[in-house]
């Protein structure tokens, strides 16, 4: 199993006791981690990866999964906003991507705001 990221660091955003869950059960599988590059190509034997210098590495893959990151999508919270006898509360990833934890906490305050 190979992950690769453009980032420097492997697993952000996520508490120390979670990394460690993650470590234990990473730790009897085989995994590479490639931090800093990016992918450039797909092919039927492997992917390219480029680093930041522009050096590429072949790595050899039979099957690849594709994790892009997440982007809010706020058509639907910009079109309630139009209709002023709405009240509408920004709740969860339509803020920012974030977790789960941060989307229940905030449907609660606005439920307790709702009265």
């Amino acid at each position: 199993m190979v992950f690769v990221g453009m980032l420097d660091t492997f697993m952000n955003n996520i508490t120390f006791n979670e990394k460690l869950v993650y470590e234990e059960r990473f730790k009897n599988l085989k995994i590479s981690i490639h931090t800093g590059n990016r992918l450039e190509r797909v092919e039927d034997k492997g992917i390219t990866v480029v680093d930041r210098y522009g050096i590429r590495t072949v790595i050899p893959a039979d099957t690849v999964v594709l994790a892009t990151g997440f982007v809010p999508n706020r058509g639907l919270i910009d079109g309630l906003r139009k209709d002023p006898k709405l009240q509408v509360f920004e709740v969860g990833d339509c803020q920012r991507p974030r977790k789960i934890f941060d989307a229940i906490d905030e449907g609660h305050l606005a439920a307790k705001l709702l009265g």
